[in-house]
């Protein structure tokens, strides 16, 4: 079997075969898929628009098994650029295969979190009150008061001090991945000032591709943290993974939810209720049938089993993430 990841016209190139018991002939096979595909002259020739830059080896017997790859020449990673973010991509992480319709997605996913909508009233009326408080900050710089029954008496100068300290955001990115969605959303989030991303994802290289594209993309070491294991398991232990600045009962939750095929353990949708300060979520899905319980649980009245207030299914935005084909992402947003 022959997989191919082309994003930036690099292209990693992950062979599968079946166990070889003769290690000698497996090791020359190795060297002619080298020769074949990675050739110094198909990396320099001008007229190939594509050019293999990334050779991988895995051994296969079942589906079932775990995934493998053994790196056998070329680089270790290819890189692609979304939204202005360079993320770096192995060959065992997901990573979307529409690199264009990835941007508008995450784009989506950020403006039905809240985090980025310029149409928005509510981002309106704060540009707004920033011209008004700047204007008033300059007229009352000097600007005196005189009481018609008392001595005239100096305007103390507006200072920044004044100002309401922001609420604290936390973006809960479950089924992170790479970091593709987290990371963009830190990104376009310019306005939120006092925010944190917590990924939690299964594979450990994706972990790590997480992390690395992170750094890569300037995110300050104390605003995001990506972690390892099944998201049903991690959900519940949280407060210790915050920083201590983050106050579960007071920070303002985002929750967004991009998870495989058959969707989310249901253990993970009862821990998304009882999270009280989880206001919105954003469920990504590329077969919204085989999430639908997934999504009757997030909305279901409260009970001794699902306990927390009930979300509200607000809207269903599809995405073209297939074209030509009857495929469809949604992005479907709950709030409570």
């Amino acid at each position: 079997m022959l997989s191919i990841r082309e994003f930036g016209s690099d292209v990693m190139m992950i062979v599968t075969i079946f166990p070889m018991e003769d290690k000698e002939r497996e090791n020359a096979l190795k060297k002619l898929v080298e020769e074949r595909f990675l050739q110094l002259g198909n990396l320099s020739d001008e007229n190939s628009f594509f050019r293999i830059t990334s050779l991988y080896w895995q051994r296969l017997a079942n589906a079932s098994d775990p995934v493998i790859c053994e790196h056998i020449a070329g680089a270790p990673y290819i890189y692609e650029i979304i939204l202005d973010t360079r993320f770096r991509v192995s060959p065992s992480s997901f990573f979307q295969t529409n690199s264009a319709c990835a941007a508008i997605l995450y784009k989506t996913i950020a403006e039905k979190c809240g985090l980025c909508n310029v149409d928005n009233a509510a981002a309106q009326e704060a540009i707004n009150a920033d011209i008004v408080t700047a204007v008033f900050e300059k007229d009352l710089e000097e600007f005196a008061y005189e009481d018609i029954n008392g001595p005239k008496m100096k305007i103390r100068k507006l200072e920044k001090a004044d100002t309401f300290e922001q609420q604290a955001t936390l973006i809960l990115d479950i089924c992170c991945g790479t970091g593709t969605i987290g990371i963009s959303l830190m990104k376009l989030a310019k306005t939120v000032s006092r925010k944190f991303l917590l990924g939690i994802e299964i594979i450990p290289e994706a972990v790590e591709d997480a992390t690395t594209n992170a750094i890569d993309n300037n995110l300050p070491s104390d605003s995001y943290k990506f972690v390892v294991g099944k998201a049903e398991n991690i959900f519940f232990r949280l407060e210790r993974l915050l920083p201590s600045w983050i106050d579960l009962e007071a920070v303002n939750i985002i929750g967004v939810i991009d998870p495989p095929r058959a969707g989310i353990h249901e253990k993970v949708v009862i821990g998304c209720r009882a999270l009280t300060q989880l206001k919105k979520i954003a469920f990504v899905s590329c077969n919204p049938s085989l999430a639908m319980k997934n999504m009757v649980d997030l909305c279901r009245p409260t009970s001794k089993k699902f306990a927390g207030e009930p979300f509200k299914l607000t809207s269903i935005t599809p995405v073209d993430m297939f074209p030509q084909t009857s495929h469809c992402e949604w992005v479907v947003q709950f709030e409570r």
